[in-house]
Formats: structure tokens, C-alpha cells, sequence
């Protein structure tokens, strides 16, 4: 390695360093926690140095020095390895040695020192590592040997993964309903068998990325529609409503009933005019027959409301006929009243917050990680 070289790559080297130095006063803690906004603070700052130090034009291969004249010694190397209760463990392996077996041995170690009792199993825990930009890289696929990662100096970083406890507490529910561990499984699991589970994820991703989550378009909102025409109804149901002198029940309650959720107080209206007619209109004329007949004071408009079928979680949020829709058209025809709950839009929209996004399990960062990578097995390149 060169003169010029050494003194480009020393800034850089020391301050992954420090930044080692900074994770394990983290450490002083009980739970022995990473103090994630100083070590996103000095990632930031090892962008910004490695920007000034670190120049493509400058040195086209960072890695071929490091590799040739620090890194790798007769196909062997010492790594420095941060387990998550503050020790630093010094091992030298082939650097043929996947990270799999890389975390084994560490264990083995591990067991030697103290605080060993505070760290889970291995399976808990995945590797770490800057990159030359000053990115932090996870390392999910535990099938890349230590030559693979090309790492900028010799040091990995242990830490349990995002959302890890709850996939781990997940599996085991699996397990159990299955009657069987799904770790055995997903160990026995052949390529295909992998590819065709992963094709399910996929699928899965995708319908849950085209669904509606917002407004009146959220999935939560299925409604039963017999026809998404606004069509009359059959004659046959037509004469049924008129022979029989059928009609709706609307139920109000107050606002503060409704956000109480009590319904002691419930106040009903009945609408007998019910052939062609609207979702809105049926609305209108409850509200309209409460403040007149039954002397309410109603400050919300007519559009403010929508109708919730009683007793069922299910609303009817389409302004087309009543008769459209599955359950008045069903009840009609057999004789039955529907019955509705005026419900205050706003008080429903609470109820049906945009769901979380799809928590990414750790089999699949590992498949994506395993099959982007163009570069399978590094080509060495030693530059004098």
C-alpha cells in the first residue's frame, strides 16, 4: 500500500474506530442498548469524511489495497468481532469461513467471558458493518463467506435485528398451531421450496400495497352491493314493499353516546318512503324528522353521517338506491325491516387508522441479500 494511500485511508479508519469506541459506551447501560443517535451521527460523519477522503478517481479499488496489504494473510484473517454486551473478540479464520460458522465460533468464545448470560441465542443476532461510503450494512445472508462482504477494515458489529422478538414470537405461534418448530422446517426447505415461498411473499407484498387503506376506500369498508349499477329494483320485490308497507328504522344517538360507544339512549326514526330512494336521502329525512318531531338539537349536516347496518360491522358508504344493496334488498324480500345506526363519519374514520406497514421477516432480507448480488464470488485484484 502506498505512502499516499495510507494517509487517505487513516482519517477513515479512525474514525470507525471512534465509532467502535462510541457503541460500547452504549453499553453502560442495563439493557446494553446501542445508542443509535450518536452512531447515526458519526455514520453521518463518515459520509461526509469519506466523501472528502475516500475518491473514486483517486482510488479506483480501496479494497484491493486493504485486502493485499492488511486484510489478508495466506487466506487467513484476524477480525474483530463487538458482541452486544460490550466485549470485543478478537478471531482469526479462513476467510472462506461463512458468516454462520464466523458467528458460531464467536459464541464459543463468547462463552469464555463474562456477561455471557445476558446475550440470547445466535439466532437472534445478525452482523454489521460500515461500508467505505459510511453506510451501515446489515448482514441477513449468513451463507456469504468473509471474503464475499469485502469489508473496509476487519471489524463486525453483533446486534439483534429490528422487529427480531416479534418474528421470533410469531414463529413459535406458528410452531405450535402446526405442531411442529418452523425452524426445523425452514431448515429442511429445498431451493425451489424457498423461491416458491418467497413467490408468496410477493404476492402477498403486493396485495397488501394495492389495497386501500384511506378514507372510504380503506379494505375495512366491504359492502354487500347486489348491483354497482344504480338500478331499480325486480317488480316482484317492488310489489312486496308496497303490499306489505315495508320500511327502514334509522337509530340516532348523541355525539358523546356515540363516542362513549352507549346506546341506552337511542332514538328511532322509520322511513317508509324507501323505493328510489338514496343512501343521502334516507339520511336527510331522518335527521329532518329528529329535529322536528322529536325536538333534537342536531348540529352536524346530513353529510356528515353515514349508515351502519345494526349489529354488524359493515357500512353502507356508496350514495346509490338503498334497494342496491344486498342486505335491505334480502331483508325486503323477506319481509324483514333493515335497520340502520346513523353514525358521524368522523367518529367511524377513527376506527380505521392506516394499518402499519408489512414487517419484512429476516428470511426474506436474506433471500433479497443472496440473489442481488451480481458479484457471487469476489475476483481478487492485488495493485502494487
Amino acid at each position: 500500500m502506498t505512502d499516499v494511500s495510507n494517509e487517505r485511508l487513516a482519517p477513515l479508519i479512525g474514525f470507525v474506530w471512534d465509532l467502535v469506541e462510541m457503541i460500547c459506551l452504549g453499553f453502560s447501560s442495563v439493557q446494553f442498548d446501542f445508542r443509535k443517535d450518536e452512531i447515526d451521527s458519526a455514520v453521518k460523519k463518515g459520509k461526509e469524511m469519506s466523501q472528502e477522503v475516500v475518491c473514486l478517481q483517486d482510488s479506483p479499488d480501496i479494497w484491493s489495497f486493504i485486502e493485499c496489504g492488511q486484510l489478508e494473510v495466506e487466506g487467513s484473517t484476524d477480525l474483530d468481532l463487538l458482541l452486544p454486551n460490550g466485549f470485543l473478540v478478537n478471531i482469526r479464520c479462513s476467510m472462506d469461513f461463512t458468516l454462520a460458522k464466523l458467528k458460531q465460533e464467536l459464541f464459543i468464545q463468547a462463552k469464555k467471558l463474562p456477561l455471557f448470560d445476558l446475550l440470547l441465542t445466535p439466532s437472534d443476532y445478525i452482523f454489521f458493518t460500515i461500508r467505505t461510503n459510511g453506510e451501515r450494512e446489515e448482514l441477513y445472508d449468513e451463507s456469504r463467506s468473509i471474503f464475499s462482504l469485502r469489508l473496509f477494515i476487519p471489524l463486525l458489529c453483533l446486534i439483534e435485528p429490528e422487529g427480531n422478538r416479534e418474528e421470533k414470537a410469531l414463529a413459535h405461534d406458528i410452531g405450535l398451531a402446526i405442531g411442529h418448530p418452523l425452524t426445523e422446517i425452514e431448515a429442511k426447505l429445498s431451493p425451489e421450496e424457498m423461491l416458491y415461498r418467497m413467490d408468496l411473499y410477493k404476492v402477498s407484498e403486493l396485495a397488501i400495497s394495492s389495497r386501500g387503506i384511506t378514507g372510504y376506500s380503506h379494505y375495512a369498508f366491504p359492502e354487500e352491493v347486489s348491483s354497482e349499477i344504480d338500478a331499480d329494483i325486480p317488480p316482484q320485490v317492488k310489489s312486496k314493499i308496497q303490499m306489505a308497507d315495508l320500511y327502514i328504522e334509522l337509530w340516532y344517538r348523541s355525539r358523546e353516546d356515540e363516542l362513549a360507544n352507549v346506546d341506552t339512549n337511542c332514538v328511532c326514526v322509520k322511513i317508509r318512503k324507501v323505493i328510489g330512494v338514496h343512501a343521502s336521502d334516507a339520511i336527510a329525512n331522518a335527521i329532518k324528522e329528529l329535529m322536528q318531531q322529536h325536538k333534537l338539537l342536531i348540529k352536524e349536516s346530513p353529510s356528515d353521517f353515514l349508515l351502519q347496518i345494526a349489529g354488524r360491522r359493515c357500512f353502507l358508504t356508496k350514495d346509490i338506491r338503498l334497494t342496491s344493496f344486498e342486505y335491505v334488498r334480502s331483508s325486503f324480500e323477506n319481509y324483514r325491516i333493515p335497520k340502520f345506526i346513523l353514525r358521524r363519519k368522523e367518529v367511524v374514520m377513527k376506527d380505521f387508522t392506516e394499518p402499519p406497514p408489512i414487517a419484512k421477516p429476516s428470511w426474506v432480507r436474506a433471500y433479497e441479500s443472496r440473489f442481488d448480488r451480481t458479484d457471487e464470488t469476489a475476483i481478487k485484484v492485488c495493485i502494487s
